[in-house]
């Protein structure tokens, strides 16, 4: 994707996060409801997104090239997911499995808990 692209996904979902393949920062909503870095490699983090012209600039430049982030969804949607035939990511400590509709699986009560879940998109 590339930052206009990225922007309007922004602007019409904003619980949204992309990150930018250039340097690893990720861009979202900030608490004040401007587009920003959640996280950044450098000394970005929580400023307002901001494209400039040269290529060697870590806010951004208007060639950048970014990927959605999964969102993460409560056990429950994972599974009403998977249910419908969705690919499904669980993540804990460390591991990740991903569960799709041609297999089955058992999960314990400590990856409901703990573990972050995602639908594959």
């Amino acid at each position: 994707m590339k930052n206009w692209e990225v922007i309007k996904a922004l602007y019409y979902n904003p619980k949204l996060q992309f990150k930018n393949l250039r340097f690893g920062g990720v861009l979202g909503h900030l608490p004040d409801g401007a587009f920003g870095w959640v996280e950044s490699p450098g000394r970005h983090k929580g400023e307002a997104f901001s494209i400039h012209y040269t290529s060697d600039n870590a806010c951004g430049n208007w060639n950048d090239d970014w990927e959605q982030l999964p969102q993460e969804v409560t056990w429950q949607e994972a599974l009403e997911s998977w249910i419908k035939g969705v690919d499904v990511i669980r993540e804990l400590e460390g591991t990740t499995c991903i569960f799709s509709e041609c297999n089955s699986f058992t999960v314990s009560r400590n990856e409901l808990i703990r573990g972050k879940w995602y639908i594959k998109e």
